[in-house]
């Protein structure tokens, strides 16, 4: 498991390996938190075999709700160790559905149990000290994960800055460029209306003529007597029609 929190706990009652097992892993420098379910069995004498068997029997059969089992035990004589040579509980412990970490407590001779284990331990308190150090290692993945994401997440934030600027300056180009285009249609409109206008035509020689104040577009317009005012480049001037001439 990733994180190894809920432990089954296999250990004699009231033992110094107990003791150090429950020291160790509830009181560890990190603050991690543990649910820890004991089994009480006998780890030597007479029913040490069928003590343990039935315990990881027990364990099997609600493996959901654990994450580990930790088989610990203080120290002792040789002779004390028997039970974790025995056949039936090198069984159980090799076909457990969690991982088995055990500290048996004996640093010259390995038992069959320490052989078909998950992760050998030489006391219970280091068997303690191993899950924490597991968890750790996952703990320190999900931090550096955090790491990176925060970074991926700030180089986001910053492409997005980028880009929302290079898009600005893109749009303020535009806008630019458009008002240009437009400014440049609406001079050569102005020029345009300015050549159509009258006081340009006038001041090339040309006269605009009005009869009651209309615009005198044809000679039949005008018949002789008829009163004109006559608009030149520099002023108006009045004036009787005596006589008119088609072409």
């Amino acid at each position: 498991n990733l994180v190894m929190q809920r432990v089954a706990l296999v250990t004699a009652p009231n033992s110094d390996g107990r003791r150090d097992f429950i020291k160790e892993l509830t009181e560890n420098t990190w603050g991690l938190g543990y649910a820890i379910t004991e089994f009480p069995a006998a780890v030597q004498g007479q029913t040490a075999v069928a003590d343990l068997c039935r315990s990881f029997d027990l364990i099997h059969s609600a493996a959901n709700y654990f994450d580990v089992v930790a088989l610990v035990r203080g120290g002792g004589g040789n002779a004390d160790f028997s039970a974790f040579d025995h056949y039936d509980v090198a069984e159980r412990i090799a076909g457990c559905a969690r991982p088995v970490f055990t500290g048996i407590g004996h640093d010259r001779n390995v038992s069959v149990a320490d052989v078909v284990c998950h992760t050998m331990l030489k006391t219970p308190t280091r068997c303690a000290a191993a899950i924490t150090e597991h968890n750790l290692q996952f703990l320190s993945i999900v931090q550096n994960s955090r790491t990176k994401i925060g970074q991926s997440a700030k180089r986001f934030i910053e492409l997005g800055v980028n880009n929302m600027a290079d898009q600005k300056r893109r749009l303020s180009n535009a806008i630019q460029w458009r008002i240009k285009q437009e400014t440049d249609r609406l001079n050569q409109s102005a020029k345009h209306f300015e050549l159509l206008y009258p006081k340009h035509t006038l001041s090339t020689g040309y006269a605009l003529v009005r009869k009651d104040g209309r615009v005198v577009k044809s000679i039949q317009d005008l018949t002789p007597g008829s009163v004109v005012e006559i608009r030149l480049a520099d002023g108006t001037a009045t004036a009787t029609i005596t006589n008119n001439e088609q072409r």
